[in-house]
């Protein structure tokens, strides 16, 4: 009886270890999506008299919290999802930092943000089982 009980103990405490991580992972992939849109639909944008410009500063900010979203899921995810996630990051900032220091636009930027989505997706996709 005690066996199965604390068995039953551990299995809640998994789940609930489980839980912060796929809230971290929705939050990454829906920053990482957002993010993406927005630089899909900004040249367009641009293009119509409205005053929309690109500030680079809004991509650190969508990277901020993408990384903030992403640490939880590098302290527990499985390696491959780690290097995927890390690699991406590493893209991204990259990009931003060329963007913002030397004003040069790099598609370094979409590679890095789905990577970022392909890793959370991963992630998560490893969770359920």
């Amino acid at each position: 009886m005690i066996h199965l009980q604390h068995y039953c103990i551990n299995q809640r405490y998994k789940k609930m270890k489980k839980l912060p991580v796929l809230a971290s992972d929705f939050l990454g992939v829906t920053s990482a999506i957002l993010c993406l849109v927005h630089c899909l639909a900004l040249p367009i944008l641009s293009m119509f008299p409205m005053m929309v410009h690109h500030n680079p500063y809004f991509d650190l900010l969508f990277a901020c919290i993408g990384l903030c979203a992403a640490i939880p899921v590098l302290r527990v995810c499985k390696t491959f999802v780690a290097v995927i996630l890390t690699l991406s990051f590493i893209v991204l900032f990259l990009s931003i930092l060329l963007e913002i220091i030397f004003n040069i636009n790099t598609f370094l930027i979409y590679f890095g943000g789905i990577g970022i989505i392909a890793a959370h997706l991963l992630n998560i996709k490893h969770q359920k089982h």
